[in-house]
Formats: C-alpha cells, sequence, structure tokens
C-alpha cells in the first residue's frame, strides 16, 4: 500500500495549502479507483465461490441416498404421498402430478407406474349463473358455453390421458358438479369415463346436472369390475340447461337400471333415493357395505321410505355387512312378525335415524358382535320416555366410538349404556342434523332431561373407580359436546387433569364442547402447558360485549384493496 506524503498530519489540526489540497484530492481519486478495482476483484470472487459451491452440491446430491434407492422402494414412497382421504386430484400442487416436477428419473417412474395414475376425481365446470333466472343475452351465453366447452374437451383429454397411464388397472373415479351444468359439457365428462367402464373398481357421481340414464343402462359385461358405487342425483329431465333438455330424456328407474347388477358390487352408497332399494336386483349376500342418505340433505326433495320390516329384510338378506347406514324417511310398524335375531357378525359401522318412528322392537332383535362405530339420531316424538339405545348398547362389548344426541337420555339410562364399554374410545354428543336449534341457546325451556346427561356428574363419573378400582370407560381418548352444554369449567379443568394423572385410564387426546355460558375459567391456561401442548382442545363460549371490547384491535394494511379495480 502506498505510503500518503501526508501520514504525519492525519488526526491533526493541519490546514493544507492548495497544492497540496490538489494533491491529496489526487490520491483520494487513486485510492476510490483502487477500491472499483477491489470490488470487480470481490465479485469476480463471489461468482466463482458460487460456481464452485454449485458443482459441490451437484456432485454430493449425486451421493443422496434417495439416489440409490431401489425404484420399488420409490413407488412405495411416491405411494404414501397419494391422498387416501379422497381420490386424486388433477393439481401440479398434488401428487402425482407434483412428483413429476421434481426429476427426470422421477418423472420417469410416477408416469410408468400404472397404480398412480389408476384413480382422479373430476370436477364439471359450470355456468356462473342460471341462464333462465338471470336473462343473459343469447350472444353473451354462447360465447361463453363455447368457451367452456373448450375447456372441457381440454380438460376431458387430459383426464384421457391420466386414465390411459393406468394401464389394465381398476379404476376410481369421483365426479362432482354443483348444479347449473350444461348438458353438452356433462355429456362430454360421461363420455370420457364411460370408455373405461370395463375397468371402473370403485365409481362416485356427486351430479345435480347431468342425466345419468346412460351410466345406470350400462350392462353387467360393461362394468365387470365394478365394487363401489356411490350415487348423489337430483338431475331432472323438467329443468332445462342451456341448450334445454334431450328431447328424448325420460326419467329412469334405478331400480330396473342395469348397473345395479354387476356382478362383483359390494358397496351402495345412495345419497337422497327416490326409490326403494328393497327393490333393487342387488347381490344381496354379497353387499358389504348399504348407505342410503336423504334426511340431513339441505335441499329439499321428496325421497324414498322404508318400512322397518323392509329395513329388517335389508339386514338379514346382507349376511356379510361390514358398513350400514340407513338415514331415510321410515315408515311405522313391527320389523318383523316372529322377532327372530338378525345377526350380523361382521358388520363394524351402524349409522340409524328413527324419523320418530318408534325403533324399539328392531333394535331388540339386532345382534352386531363385532360393532365398532354407532351414529344414531333421533327426530322428537310425544310420548317417548327412553331411547331405542336402551335396546341395543348393553348387548354391545366392542364398541370403539358412539355418536348421539342427549335428547331423551337420562343420567342413569346414559351411565348403564356406557358403563360396560371397556374399548370405547371416542364419544361425541351432538344434536341431529334433522332437530335444528340455535348453536347458542338452551334447547329445553327448562333444561328437560337434558342437563342430567351432560353436566358435570358425568365428567366425575368417568374419573370415579368402581369397588373393585375400574373406572368406567377406560379407553376414551375422543370427546365431544356440541350440544351447548352445561359443564362448570371447573369440573372440566379437574376432568382432564384426572384424565392425566389417574392410573389405569387413558389420558384424553382431543377435547370439543360448546358452551351455552359465558366463560368463567381460562381452562387452558389452568390444565397448564404440558397438557394443553398434547390435548387437541376447542372451546366455543357465546361472545359478550364486554368480551369483544378486550379483543384486539386486527387490520391489514390492504384491507379493502381488493374492492377496488383500476386500468392504470
Amino acid at each position: 500500500m502506498d505510503a500518503s506524503p501526508f501520514s504525519s498530519h492525519i488526526g491533526t489540526h493541519y490546514t493544507p495549502t492548495s497544492d497540496e489540497a490538489n494533491q491529496i484530492k489526487g490520491f483520494i481519486s487513486a485510492k476510490i479507483a483502487r477500491i472499483a478495482e477491489v470490488d470487480q476483484e470481490i465479485e469476480k470472487l463471489k461468482a466463482l465461490r458460487s460456481d464452485l459451491t454449485l458443482e459441490i452440491e451437484d456432485h454430493r446430491s449425486l451421493l443422496s441416498p434417495i439416489h440409490h434407492l431401489p425404484v420399488d422402494v420409490l413407488q412405495e414412497i411416491f405411494a404414501a404421498c397419494l391422498p387416501i382421504t379422497h381420490n386424486p386430484v388433477v393439481s401440479r400442487y398434488e401428487a402425482p402430478l407434483l412428483l413429476t416436477q421434481v426429476c427426470r428419473n422421477w418423472r420417469d417412474i410416477v408416469l410408468s407406474t400404472p397404480h398412480f395414475w389408476s384413480a382422479i376425481h373430476i370436477p364439471i365446470p359450470s355456468l356462473p349463473l342460471d341462464p333462465i333466472s338471470h336473462s343473459l343475452p343469447a350472444d353473451g351465453l354462447s360465447n361463453y358455453l363455447d368457451g367452456l366447452l373448450s375447456l372441457i374437451r381440454e380438460r376431458m383429454a387430459a383426464v384421457h390421458a391420466w386414465l390411459e397411464r393406468s394401464k389394465g388397472s381398476p379404476l376410481s373415479i369421483s365426479v362432482f358438479d354443483n348444479g347449473n351444468c350444461p348438458k353438452e359439457v356433462c355429456d362430454i365428462v360421461l363420455d370420457t369415463i364411460i370408455h373405461f367402464s370395463p375397468r371402473w373398481k370403485h365409481l362416485q357421481l356427486d351430479t345435480h346436472s347431468c342425466d345419468l340414464t346412460r351410466i345406470a343402462c350400462l350392462t353387467p359385461s360393461e362394468i365387470p369390475q365394478l365394487v363401489s358405487l356411490v350415487i348423489e342425483n337430483e338431475f331432472s329431465t323438467e329443468i332445462p340447461l342451456v341448450t334445454g333438455p334431450s328431447p328424448n330424456a325420460v326419467p329412469f328407474a334405478w331400480s330396473t337400471s342395469r348397473i345395479i347388477q354387476a356382478p362383483k358390487l359390494q358397496e351402495l352408497v345412495f345419497i337422497r333415493p327416490t326409490e326403494n332399494i328393497v327393490e333393487f336386483p342387488l347381490r344381496w349376500s354379497q353387499m358389504t357395505c348399504i348407505s342410503l342418505g336423504s334426511i340431513s340433505s339441505s335441499r329439499p326433495l321428496v325421497t324414498a321410505a322404508l318400512s322397518l320390516k323392509q329395513v329388517a329384510f335389508i339386514l338379514r338378506s346382507c349376511p356379510q355387512l361390514v358398513w350400514c347406514g340407513l338415514e331415510i324417511l321410515l315408515l311405522a310398524g313391527h320389523p318383523d312378525e316372529n322377532q327372530s335375531p338378525i345377526h350380523l357378525a361382521s358388520l363394524e359401522s351402524f349409522c340409524f335415524h328413527d324419523s320418530g318412528v318408534d325403533v324399539s322392537s328392531l333394535f331388540s332383535i339386532l345382534d352386531f358382535p363385532s360393532l365398532k362405530y354407532l351414529r344414531f339420531h333421533s327426530t322428537s316424538r310425544e310420548g317417548w320416555t327412553h331411547s331405542p339405545l336402551d335396546n341395543l348398547l348393553p348387548r354391545i362389548t366392542t364398541l370403539e366410538r358412539l355418536t348421539t344426541e342427549p335428547r331423551f337420555f337420562t343420567q342413569g339410562h346414559y351411565i348403564k349404556n356406557l358403563g360396560h364399554m371397556s374399548r370405547l374410545t371416542s364419544i361425541s354428543i351432538r344434536w341431529s342434523p334433522f332437530f335444528r336449534t340455535p348453536d347458542w341457546s338452551p334447547i329445553f325451556e327448562n333444561g328437560g332431561d337434558r342437563d342430567k346427561v351432560i353436566s358435570d356428574e358425568l365428567f366425575t363419573w368417568f374419573t370415579t373407580p368402581d369397588a373393585e378400582g375400574v373406572y368406567p370407560v377406560p379407553a376414551l381418548e375422543h370427546f365431544e359436546c356440541y350440544t351447548t352444554s352445561e359443564f362448570t369449567d371447573s369440573a372440566l379443568v379437574n376432568f382432564i387433569k384426572k384424565k392425566y394423572s389417574l392410573p389405569g385410564i387413558r389420558p384424553l387426546k382431543k377435547i370439543y364442547i360448546v358452551f351455552a355460558r359465558p366463560q368463567i375459567l381460562d381452562v387452558v391456561e389452568e390444565i397448564g402447558e404440558e397438557i394443553s401442548r398434547q390435548l387437541d382442545h376447542d372451546l366455543r363460549y357465546p361472545f359478550s360485549a364486554a368480551s369483544l371490547l378486550k379483543a384486539p384491535v386486527v387490520f391489514h394494511p390492504f384491507d379493502g384493496i381488493h374492492h377496488y379495480h383500476t386500468t392504470f
């Protein structure tokens, strides 16, 4: 580094002459130029370092253990990335398409593995407005429809390519539209999926626009592998779509459809059935799942009803049932003339709604030795003095999950029914979806029997051993109560703490409760940080003006921006 002729004056109050000032400026300019050269050298070194680092990482990645995994192991890992609660969607942000974007090797593996392409969910785009009620201009509607048809053809080409990759694998296909879907669009979708009908294994059709006559008319030879069929269809030939209904469209009967006679059909789920399933030509003896639902529908629709005798017929005719849901309208009567027991050795799940009909006689002859899940709801009926579950629960020792409501249960009945259930891990108390009540208001004027069931005494009972030191429902891990409960905060705190401290019972993993009163104690704070970290909790209280005033003011700088649309 060059020495400065002014080094002896640095840090002093020396005043340079005019000539010296020019010398100092020249010295500074030279140093600034040198700094620029150094900066360039630094940038070159940074670039060199970046290149070296990239080369190191590129070569280090070759040593990554995942590159040494056999293809079959990678396939197992990729299979675990697929969704398990629904069919895969056509999105590059979800498996399997997501996996094709990582590297060429992964892409080749994924594209060449048929199993990854054997399931798909197909949402059908629809018109944003109902053209009939909104009087849309014909030219605008026509242009929109042309664009919609172009889009659906493009999407169905992608669906076709997707399913072709599955080679000969059995297929799981789900189709959905939310209504107001043009007939031409539905036809394109149906054309695409029907092409693969010989390989259907699971088919779910949740559509409110498509005429499913073509599906219903498929012969058993055209659907030789179909095992599971889910139908939720409210199509009506009386409701015109964009281009009007098909001139040849006529109402069809599922009871005479050929698809119901598929040789391997074992599972039938029908949402809002308009026909009596007893008339369906099912292969009853091989059915493992029968599910009928209509009462919980938010859409008003006339649905079929079953007599108790027909319910008994269904249960007796399906000895292989594993899952049964009968939540439709019932007609009063007796289930059987001889009242002989109905034994279903394999039944694990049973969901039932009584429609206000006394089903005690039916429940008294049911024998479900393997039942694990029971969901039961009632419709209010005058003169009811006890729950039909009193005739069923005492004979079930294998139950693991119970969903029911507190109406018509007294404390004694409820405890009696639960007392012998050593395997019960989940209790859900909630109002029937068919018994509408405000979330935050009491249901009965004076509480009725409800306060005898969902009160502090229930928590106390759960954590009090009998004379032999055995706790009731010792395996309980999940507790839900959505019936505007009247548990006190202190009782809830004690219950949770005891579930984590008492020997011989399992700790809680989840607790959801809706209260009908303001919060008194901070339950989460009272149970402590250690327990709250382990417990999935959701405790809801009604809002009050005072609590709202204590809430922090929350705002975002971009609030309201989306309301303004500019062109500049």
